[in-house]
Parts: C-alpha cells; structure tokens; sequence
C-alpha cells in the first residue's frame, strides 16, 4: 500500500509538494501545513502492485473555512459475460 498526499497552494505564489509514504502516518509527517490562507490537499491509498486506487478524498480551505470531498471509488459493477445482450426497441428512463 501506497499513500500519496499532495497540497496545492494558491497565493502567494501557486506551488504543489507531493509527499509519498508506506503508511498513512509516514506520509502525514512530511507535510508542513502553515498559516496558508488558501489550499487544496488530495490525499489518495494506492495499491501500485494492481493499479488499484482504494479511496481518496479532497480538503478545500479558504480562510476559515474548509470543504472535503470523499472518494469512495464505489463506480464497480459486476457483469456476467455469458448474460445475452440483446436490445428489444427503445428504453427510455
């Protein structure tokens, strides 16, 4: 497992820093966050052996305010290869 965490800041001067640890607690060590009065944080848990993105989420702050953004990852579906997958007309939803 892969934790990848990476802060974009905006004034004065747009800059990104990109931290990547084994653990979540390895990677949270090496970020810096100061008084920044602006900046997004995306934090992500990859498995890079299947390239296999686990979750991740997204924190906007602006001044004293913060916005988080949560990625489950939940657009998987099952199918069955074997299932026929012939169109009788039209569907309308």
């Amino acid at each position: 497992m892969t934790y990848e965490i990476e802060i974009t800041r905006f004034a004065p001067n747009p800059v990104t820093e990109r931290y990547i640890g084994a653990t979540a607690e390895a990677a949270a060590q090496q970020i810096q966050l100061d008084n920044t009065i602006e900046f997004v944080v995306f934090v992500a848990a990859l498995e890079r052996e299947s390239n296999l993105d686990l979750g991740n989420f997204y924190v906007w702050w602006n001044a004293e305010m913060a916005l988080i953004e949560l990625h489950e990852n939940c657009e998987h579906y099952a199918t069955d290869p074997n299932f026929p997958t012939t169109q009788n007309g039209d569907m309308q939803f």
